[in-house]
């Protein structure tokens, strides 16, 4: 039974503060099998994160975040510019005998695909599907959850948020105002190991009370 996509606020499914680490050197450890110059497209056999240790804490406990180890990959890949579209199409169509099943439209910026590579370009963005706590109806398979490049973040009382957003101008956009308890702000980097790393990094500001991924959740597999 497939479950649709949920999108699940961090304030739900992480009660804590967000920790990880994600380094350019782990990621130095997988080497690319092919590369397309077009739109700078890398394609690995195995997940670039998948030995980071990329985790959050729940309920004072630390959880691991932990990659699919074996294709196919299921990706969520979205883009916000022409450009970005133009190369994950582009993508599509020179490989399609990597591709398991048609690519599937989540909305008009988002693509969850799945693929016998891991692929990765600065063109789009592109999470990994991790292992969630939360099984089907049956118990038995666990539901995926797909990062999403968007950061919520709550400040502690009396801090403005005005200084999150000059010390991250280069990275983070705030999306309108503050809804509820959190302002969400798009991130512009290309993987979900990267918004993970930098989530964590923000939640270990004085200033900051909470800060965690944006996700997609309760979905299994294709």
């Amino acid at each position: 039974m497939k479950k649709n996509f949920i999108l699940c606020l961090g304030a739900m499914l992480m009660l804590a503060f967000g920790m990880s680490s994600c380094s350019k050197d782990d990621e130095k450890d997988v080497e690319t099998s092919d590369y397309d110059p077009t739109y700078e497209v890398s394609y690995y056999e195995k997940d670039p994160g998948l030995n980071v240790k990329q985790s959050h804490r729940v309920n004072g406990t630390v959880e691991e975040y932990i990659p699919q180890s074996e294709p196919p990959y299921s990706l969520l890949v979205s883009w916000n510019d022409e450009k970005g579209k133009q190369a994950i199409d582009y993508v599509l169509e020179k490989n399609p005998h990597l591709m398991t099943k048609e690519a599937e439209i989540l909305t008009s910026n988002e693509y969850r695909i799945s693929t016998k590579k891991y692929f990765k370009s600065p063109y789009f963005y592109v999470s990994s599907s991790y292992k969630s706590s939360e099984h089907d109806d049956w118990g038995v398979n666990p539901y995926r959850i797909l990062i999403l490049p968007q950061i919520l973040l709550k400040m502690k009382d009396g801090c403005s948020i005005d200084v999150i957003q000059r010390d991250y101008a280069d990275v983070l956009t705030l999306k309108g105002g503050k809804q509820n308890l959190f302002y969400n702000f798009d991130c512009n980097l290309k993987t979900s190991c990267e918004i993970i790393q930098l989530a964590f990094k923000i939640s270990q500001r004085n200033d900051v009370e909470y800060a965690e991924t944006n996700m997609y959740g309760g979905y299994t597999l294709f």
